[in-house]
């Protein structure tokens, strides 16, 4: 395997997709304005490389002839780019009071335990409900495959398995 290559995103959301790899995101655009145009990022880190194509429902080697677009690309963690300055304490934020109008879960329990009640980081937490619940199946397939979710679930049930699956 080259230590370069570019890797198609085969999920396709409009203007493209933001993924987290190995303390790195990375940027994949569409290569054009064209209908159903591959969106894709040049990986050049092996490592992140080879976890993409681990993931083969979601990614795959681009072997057309169009090149990633210029905003597509890689932003390391701040704290993985030399001479950095620490970011500053997060002023104290509120939950919010409502989140977004998901269609009944006719499965989850009533008693089930509330948003944020741990086992996830809030980034992580705030990450996998931003995503499409296609992709927070495959994230916990991967990551947490003794967590019960079904695709019938909303977002939020969805992350709540997950922590309970990981807090035992």
């Amino acid at each position: 395997m080259s230590n370069s290559m570019v890797v198609e995103s085969i999920i396709q959301r409009g203007g493209g997709s933001d993924y987290r790899m190995n303390r790195k995101t990375y940027h994949f655009r569409p290569a054009d304005l064209e209908a159903h145009s591959p969106h894709l990022c040049l990986v050049e880190d092996p490592d992140d490389l080879q976890g993409f194509l681990a993931i083969k429902e979601g990614f795959r080697v681009y072997k057309g002839d169009k090149k990633p677009p210029e905003d597509s690309g890689v932003t390391p963690d701040r704290d993985l780019v030399e001479g950095a300055q620490p970011e500053p304490a997060p002023a104290e934020t509120r939950e919010p009071e409502q989140g977004p109008a998901w269609p009944e879960d006719p499965e989850a329990p009533e008693d089930e335990a509330p948003e944020g009640s741990g086992g996830l980081s809030p980034e992580i937490r705030d990450h996998l409900l931003g995503l499409d619940p296609e992709d927070i199946i495959a994230w916990a397939d991967k990551n947490v495959p003794t967590a019960d979710i079904k695709r019938t679930m909303k977002p939020a049930t969805m992350v709540n398995r997950i922590e309970e699956a990981l807090n035992g």
